[in-house]
């Protein structure tokens, strides 16, 4: 018997990959779930009669995660109930991290409440859930004490904004009332980009600044990360939830912890000369970029299960640019 998954958020930068990747995988049926809107007049977003007709007719469905909005056969235990999943993935959040501290209730509502329902109602039915979760949970802000080693799934959390708290609040919704997985995830690129970020994501904010000649391009050099391709997340997260144990993962590409500015260069090495690269790719510290919401310095991961590590993230920008991008001198790409 075909088990079935569930995938919340299907046309986001990491739910999309994750379809992707369970889409010829014959022992899965696979439903990809999307945000219940209903288009209106004169705003963006949402979906039209004919849109919903067609992604139903093919096999999708659609939930809305706030209780309150829900609209008959439209809540979370509508949908549970009639698809019957054995897994469900949540890639949705509330990932705006600016946006979040002049918002929290909305954070809140979707990161940490959302979770604590699908968490509880997972549990009432047998659901495995898969929740993902970010690096700013973690962190540590102190420059001067980094040692430059990874933190892994036993180091403590430090959440220092209303987006890390939320994500943080919501894992623990989780881990106390069900039997889920979390697996953090970081600096995502891939194929599809950030609904919150208008389908960007680093990768592409620093090709599409090089293409519209936006020079030169400041980048953070006090802030440590591993990015993680979307496409070699999606596959370690399947390979999980065929696992169920442990709870915890850290799921980025390896290596050695890079800053913004060192993932900037690299990225314009590709399609620009080593020249260029020095003379257009600067470095600046974090106050550059005025914010009022507070960041960690240091937030690279690394999951202390070997059998989970993937390859380096030097390896999977090539792969990503080789495989998902055509790019020449001109960057003729659309953004």
């Amino acid at each position: 018997m075909k088990k079935k998954v569930g995938v919340l958020g299907a046309n986001g930068a990491l739910g999309s990959q994750i379809l992707w990747v369970l889409k010829d995988r014959e022992e899965f049926e696979v439903t990809p779930v999307y945000h219940y809107k209903l288009r209106v007049a004169g705003e963006s977003g949402g979906y039209g009669p004919a849109e919903m007709t067609k992604i139903y007719d093919g096999g999708g469905d659609f939930v809305e995660l706030d209780e309150r909005c829900a609209g008959r056969g439209f809540s979370l235990s509508d949908l549970l109930d009639r698809t019957k999943f054995d897994v469900l993935i949540n890639t949705v959040a509330f990932n705006s991290t600016n946006e979040a501290d002049s918002n929290p209730n909305q954070a809140f509502l979707l990161n940490t409440i959302a979770v604590y329902n699908l968490a509880r109602e997972c549990n009432e039915r047998r659901i495995s859930l898969v929740h993902i979760s970010t690096d700013y949970v973690m962190g540590i802000t102190d420059v001067f004490n980094i040692s430059r080693k990874p933190l892994t799934e036993k180091d403590t959390p430090n959440p220092l904004n209303v987006y890390g708290i939320s994500k943080y609040a919501g894992e623990q919704a989780v881990m106390n009332y069900s039997q889920g997985i979390v697996v953090r995830v970081a600096a995502l690129f891939g194929k599809v980009g950030s609904s919150s970020k208008n389908g960007m994501n680093f990768v592409y904010t620093i090709l599409k600044k090089i293409k519209n000649n936006e020079l030169p391009i400041q980048c953070i050099n006090d802030q440590w990360v591993l990015p993680g391709y979307t496409l070699d997340v999606a596959c370690k997260i399947v390979e999980i939830m065929n696992n169920g144990y442990p709870r915890l993962y850290h799921i980025t590409n390896s290596g050695n912890p890079i800053t913004w500015y060192d993932f900037g260069k690299e990225i314009a090495r590709y399609v620009r000369s080593e020249k260029f690269v020095r003379g257009n790719i600067l470095p600046v510290g974090s106050d550059f970029f005025y914010s009022t919401t507070p960041r960690a310095r240091f937030t690279a991961l690394e999951t202390e299960y070997f059998e989970y590590r993937m390859r380096p993230w030097k390896d999977a920008l090539l792969s990503f640019f080789e495989n998902e991008l055509q790019l020449n001198e001109s960057i003729n790409i659309k953004f």
